[in-house]
């Protein structure tokens, strides 16, 4: 009787052990996304992008789920997330946000968001037109292929993350490497952006 209870006293313990840090979903960087992204339920994971201690995460609004009048549901906001932890010891939001274009009418949008600690930045936007099918950005003098992601609607978006570029220039091209659009922004502009 008394192995029977010492045994089972150490299988509840290993099972404690193991839940304690494999079965806490929010440990996983996809358990908290769900756990703390506002709307997850409603939300498309556009991508996902995990780094050494932190990761951003691009989502929007799924149209389809939209209700309010108000809202445009042909092309609604994209959300970058930024999460910070590791697999270890867990992890949890950040921040989350995006600007919407100034011009919709833009070939090309820009902006930038500092990233945890002395990371660098994040370099982001909407490719509005549909005959860009490449995005450089131009860091230390020398033009930098971006990320493009696209959503299940056929929009498209880009990001970098690189360090701070005092002189931000992005340029879109076309499949055969035409040029198409160039997009400047101002450093005081960037540095509002970046730090809100």
């Amino acid at each position: 009787m008394k192995k029977i209870l010492v045994i089972s006293v150490c299988m509840l313990s290993i099972l404690s052990v193991w839940f304690y840090f494999y079965g806490n979903p929010t440990n996983t960087l996809e358990g908290a996304i769900k756990k703390e992204m506002p709307y997850y339920d409603k939300r498309e994971i556009i991508h996902i992008e995990k780094l050494n201690e932190f990761a951003l995460v691009i989502s929007k609004a799924n149209p389809d789920d939209l209700t309010s009048e108000n809202l445009n549901t042909t092309h609604s906001i994209p959300t970058i997330s930024t999460f910070v932890g590791n697999d270890e010891e867990g992890w949890s939001i950040l921040n989350s946000g995006w600007r919407d274009t100034l011009n919709p009418n833009d070939d090309l949008t820009y902006f930038l968001r500092f990233l945890p600690g002395d990371r660098g930045v994040i370099t982001f936007g909407n490719i509005n037109n549909p005959e860009i099918k490449t995005v450089k950005m131009k860091i230390n003098n020398e033009f930098v292929q971006t990320n493009i992601v696209k959503d299940s609607y056929g929009n498209k978006y880009y990001f970098l993350i690189h360090d701070f570029e005092s002189q931000p220039n992005v340029k879109g091209f076309s499949k055969d490497g035409g040029f198409i659009y160039e997009t400047r922004s101002h450093i005081s502009r960037l540095l509002w952006l970046g730090l809100s």
